[in-house]
């Protein structure tokens, strides 16, 4: 088995499939220094309906099925491990009204809800690149593979989708630049020193960087490369999530100034703990618990599978929440405040500027109040 130096198993022109196999399924062999004779084994069939009915499909989002044969690759004796090279497998797939190919295996180790033999699953495969007939998966591991898609796409006109994508651009990059002069003016202030303004430039900078994170976040080359998209959507939701805990933080420093009327000195490193380090909190958790949820079809984002987008949206409400009864708290200390002071214009104005900060801080990037 030595002088194996890897097969490529059919063509997709005249088989509608292909399987190349590395020279790594059988590298133990040749370590071991035996003499076995290895067996290969292709098969290619249509799938049973067991295997093509959606309720196979837990790990997915609704409304796919099946759009390819079933490609099934053995070899004695099996890889002792997953494969340091994938298998490479080309598949024709329908052109009937399906969009979004994913590359799949039946994995028998796991049971539906509504399946007793597995279902399919992404781990270890992704699709390696993809046109109208043909979809490449790669694989580290041998069993079944398929391509499955989904049945249903809202699709908009030429016209609509242009436009939409110039508006996308043009509202972001606007929104970055005054973001980023916001930033450049906060380290040009004489007060740079001062908690509040740290603060300020803190979130300035997690909103930039987020908002140029999300232009690519739909770029094909990042979408097709399941792994390298899986790394970004952490980063992109590192960087919305931080969008966030830095709101916090306004929240908790002006609790402190205004409810407490005390604030803790050197409090700045505990706020960039907080505000930098929350965020990566949320990210490990988030994809131990529920990693093929990173990561969708066309852009690289936190989607519904395992309960992944809950790993953003759950903290982002919770801020809003706490802010809001942050701002509530210093609308009763000014009001109670003017009160004694017995100026009836005074409450009013104060009341009026207190509802605008208490707008605004419920607000990404607005809570400079």
């Amino acid at each position: 088995m030595s002088t194996f130096q890897g097969m490529q198993l059919g063509t997709p022109e005249t088989d509608n499939h292909s399987v190349f196999l590395p020279r790594e399924v059988f590298s133990h062999v040749a370590a071991n220094e035996t003499k076995e004779t290895g067996l290969l084994v292709s098969l290619a069939f249509d799938p049973f309906q067991v295997l093509q009915e959606l309720h196979a499909f837990d790990s997915f989002e609704e409304n796919h099925t099946v759009a390819s044969k079933i490609v099934n690759v053995f070899t004695k004796p099996p890889p002792l491990s997953q494969l340091s090279k994938p298998v490479k497998i080309t598949m024709q797939h329908s052109k009937n009204g399906y969009h979004a190919p994913q590359c799949v295996f039946w994995d028998y180790t796991q049971r539906g809800a509504h399946t007793k033999f597995g279902k399919w699953s992404k781990q270890g495969c992704y699709v390696f690149s993809r046109n109208e007939r043909y979809t490449e998966c790669h694989c580290n591991h041998m069993t079944n593979y398929a391509v499955l898609m989904r049945t249903t796409e809202q699709v908009l006109g030429a016209t609509d989708e242009r436009v939409l994508t110039v508006l996308t651009y043009v509202g972001c990059s606007f929104s970055i630049v005054g973001v980023f002069l916001t930033a450049i003016t906060f380290l040009s202030l004489p007060v740079i020193k001062s908690e509040i303004t740290k603060i300020h430039l803190n979130l300035s900078i997690a909103v930039g960087v987020a908002q140029v994170l999300f232009l690519a976040a739909g770029s094909e080359n990042l979408v097709q490369r399941e792994v390298i998209c899986k790394l970004y959507t952490g980063l992109l939701f590192y960087f919305f999530m931080s969008v966030f805990t830095w709101m916090f933080v306004e929240g908790v420093h002006l609790y402190q100034m205004i409810v407490i009327a005390f604030v803790s000195r050197n409090m700045v490193k505990f706020y960039l703990a907080l505000g930098w380090g929350l965020p990566a909190c949320a990210v490990v958790i988030a994809s131990s618990i529920a990693r093929e949820g990173f990561g969708t079809s066309n852009f690289c984002w936190l989607s519904s599978v395992g309960g992944a987008i809950w790993g953003f949206v759950g903290p982002a409400v919770a801020v809003i929440g706490v802010n809001l009864y942050v701002l509530v708290c210093v609308l009763r200390v000014r009001i109670n405040m003017n009160k004694k002071e017995g100026s009836k214009a005074q409450f009013r104005t104060s009341a009026r500027v207190s509802l605008v900060c208490c707008l605004f801080l419920a607000s990404p990037g607005f809570s400079e109040c």
